[in-house]
């Protein structure tokens, strides 16, 4: 009996997107149709206190800001929303819990910012709607893919990449 409840539990918690969209369809509209596309480069070292140092720069959603820069040229934006969309399309069900993010995107729909934060190491992308400091369960995703875009997008705005 307990067997049959764990497994009417991760099904009833599955959220499943669009056939043929693994991207969540309000997540996806925010991607694609956005304004003011930006692209965040982030460390994903803790934030708070350690026994080395301490970091008094600026910080994104939890992590370390490195840059941030607007990508205006329409081909870029559109190799990395595909990027991601790819990735989103390859992603199976494995988690792995590192959530180590080192890229962000930032658009802006009805005046509020939408934020994907995208940990490519663990393949989750957290997404955020307006200044909510949660992310929204509903529209976050998987991805499968690796970061060569994202890196090579971030080396043309002139962003630093965190360390490895």
């Amino acid at each position: 009996m307990l067997r049959v409840l764990v497994v009417l539990a991760i099904v009833a918690g599955c959220r499943s997107p669009e056939p043929g969209h693994k991207i969540p369809a309000r997540a996806r509209a925010a991607l694609e149709q956005g304004s003011g596309f930006e692209l965040l480069s982030l460390d994903p070292a803790e934030v708070t206190l350690d026994d080395e140092r301490v970091w008094l720069g600026p910080t994104f959603r939890g992590f370390r800001l490195l840059g941030r820069a607007p990508i205006t040229d329409p081909a870029a934006r559109d190799r990395l929303t595909r990027t991601l969309e790819r990735a989103a399309d390859r992603a199976g069900d494995n988690i792995d819990l590192c959530f180590d993010p080192r890229h962000a995107i930032r658009v802006s729909v009805d005046a509020k910012p939408v934020d994907f934060v995208i940990c490519f190491e663990c393949g989750a992308v957290e997404t955020f709607f307006g200044d909510d400091d949660r992310p929204d369960d509903d529209q976050s995703f998987r991805i499968l893919g690796d970061p060569d875009v994202f890196n090579a997008a971030a080396a043309v705005a002139g962003l630093p990449l965190s360390p490895d």
